[in-house]
């Protein structure tokens, strides 16, 4: 039993939005690691100055009025970027689920793919689906695909708080 052109061009033409919507998803992953990254970057500036403050305290440490007022200021210095990392910290964790997640969506998508054609000497073998499970799958990559915004923005709400 051979597909009919409209069903095959149908077929084709959902594989190419298929196609589209993972290069828009890769898109948004690669977003993602930019800012991991970025997180990665400012957490190690913070531990570079956090090493920074313990190396002032023991240069000042002979004199011990310098020493107390350097302690102060270092002290408060250092609850400010622990503080500071701590939500660097939070944000790095907020942007890691957001990409697994991200990933899950992909893994789930790339899954209704249809695998290429088996070839042999003399035949292709190729997986021809009932009808029901096309329409199963495509129902629900159509409403994968439309939570993907809700999703964006939920992400974008507890990116904000």
């Amino acid at each position: 039993m051979s597909d009919s052109p409209r069903t095959t061009l149908a077929y084709w033409q959902e594989l190419q939005k298929t196609k589209c919507e993972l290069a828009v998803a890769q898109a948004a992953i690669d977003e993602q690691t930019v800012l991991l990254n970025s997180a990665k970057r400012v957490i190690t500036r913070q531990e570079h100055r956090i090493a920074e403050l313990e190396r002032c305290y023991k240069l000042w440490q002979a004199d011990s009025e310098r020493y107390r007022t350097t302690m102060n200021d270092a002290d408060k210095r250092i609850a400010e970027l622990e503080r500071r990392q701590e939500i660097i910290s939070c944000e790095l964790q907020q942007k890691r689920l957001s990409m697994e997640s991200c990933i899950s969506h992909l893994a789930h998508i790339h899954s209704l793919l249809c695998p290429e054609g088996i070839r042999t000497v003399d035949k292709i073998y190729a997986f021809k689906p009932p009808v029901e499970l096309v329409r199963e799958a495509w129902e629900g990559l159509s409403q994968a695909i439309r939570d993907i915004p809700d999703a964006i923005d939920a992400a974008r709400e507890k990116e904000g708080k």
